[in-house]
């Protein structure tokens, strides 16, 4: 999940054969495969109640992972860092920090 396309770009340049999906309440809306596993890349839209539209229906997946630029807020985050929110279980050996994630649904361009 993402608010906007252009957040999903550096997935879809590694998903050439990305298809283009009819997802109801998405701005734009590709599937792709990715060693062996399925992934659906939607976007939104800010904020969590177009998330919630985006996703409709309950849908039959294992995780959702919501990728984005607001990380840019904070000076200690870098590009590619993995911030996980609450007590959410991490499958993969990739170094992550935990954090206090806040979603809003307009553009944030400073922290306070």
């Amino acid at each position: 999940m993402a608010a906007e396309r252009r957040e999903l770009e550096g997935v879809l340049r590694r998903s050439p054969a990305a298809t283009k999906l009819e997802w109801p309440g998405a701005k734009f809306a590709r599937a792709a495969e990715w060693k062996g596993d399925r992934w659906w890349m939607v976007a939104s839209g800010p904020g969590p109640r177009l998330v919630e539209r985006a996703l409709g229906e309950k849908k039959d997946v294992n995780g959702i992972i919501s990728t984005g630029f607001c990380g840019a807020l904070d000076p200690a985050l870098r590009v590619g860092d993995i911030v996980v929110g609450g007590d959410a279980e991490v499958a993969s050996g990739a170094p992550f920090v935990r954090g206090e994630i806040f979603s809003v649904d307009r553009v944030a361009v400073t922290a306070v």
